[in-house]
């Protein structure tokens, strides 16, 4: 099950050398994520997005501020916290079941649940591809194959960086879906960052809007839809319009829709 994501006064200012050198790319973050609640942190590019959720897996440290992870300060990675990137990262040289198995083994887990293996290719709709490298998986397989390796090992929080961002669109619906099936059944803490509005508002029970650089918190939208959404909803073009207009992309909409 999914633990509670504390994150208190958090910035980042990056040092070093370059033009990034003094750079402020998040200025005092404030939020708070239930165990088990899937949130998406939604704005353009640039404002910071990764650079949190890098954060909150420990792969980067705040210049200033805290977040606690099940009510431990975060210092460093740690299996509890599941990492999901745009490009799959699974390994070329290995099977589908040879990456689950070694996220399994890398984590001490083998053991104990090698014979749930089956049951996540099952849930991935991947059993006949278990023996196939990468190169022979489509896009959209391998998203599911690189998922379902990192929730093998039950991790509390699930960090999700754009997982979906370079698929065409229907592959990218379809998987949405699967997310939700996933996280449902699972029960983690989901956090997705996108710059996508519809895949922000079909996936997540609170939207976290951020400002340009430096990154802010401009707003925290509930979106108290039921599961599965409907895309072409009033209430979803309501709360589609009210995101757009928050982030200053929409100022010639009409009050069409409200929420």
């Amino acid at each position: 099950m999914g633990v509670s994501i504390e994150i208190r006064g958090v910035s980042k200012i990056f040092e070093g050398y370059g033009e990034k050198r003094g750079l402020i790319a998040l200025n005092d973050i404030n939020a708070d994520i239930s165990p088990g609640e899937f949130v998406s942190i939604l704005g353009a590019s640039g404002c910071g997005k990764s650079t949190l959720l890098r954060i909150i897996a420990g792969l980067d440290a705040a210049t200033s501020g805290t977040i606690y992870c099940g009510g431990e300060a975060v210092r460093n990675t740690d299996p509890s916290r599941g990492l999901v990137f745009q490009e799959h990262t699974l390994f070329p040289w290995m099977t589908v079941r040879g990456n689950i198995e070694f996220a399994l083994k890398s984590t001490g887990q083998y053991r104990e649940k090698r014979g749930e293996i089956t049951g996540w290719l099952s849930l991935a709709d991947l059993e006949s591809f278990a023996d196939s490298y990468p190169h022979q998986l489509s896009g959209g397989m391998r998203q599911r194959a690189a998922l379902i390796r990192t929730l093998a090992v039950a991790p509390d929080v699930v960090l999700l960086d754009e997982p979906l961002g370079a698929l065409d669109n229907f592959t990218r619906m379809t998987l949405q879906d699967e997310l939700v099936r996933l996280w449902q059944e699972r029960g983690s803490t989901m956090i997705m960052v996108t710059h996508d509005v519809d895949e922000a508002i079909y996936l997540s029970r609170r939207v976290i809007l951020m400002s340009p650089r430096p990154g802010r918190v401009k707003n925290i939208l509930d979106i108290p839809m039921g599961y599965p959404r409907d895309r072409a909803s009033g209430d979803f073009m309501g709360f589609r319009v009210s995101i757009l207009k928050q982030l200053e992309f929409a100022k010639n909409i009409q009050e069409d829709y409200t929420i």
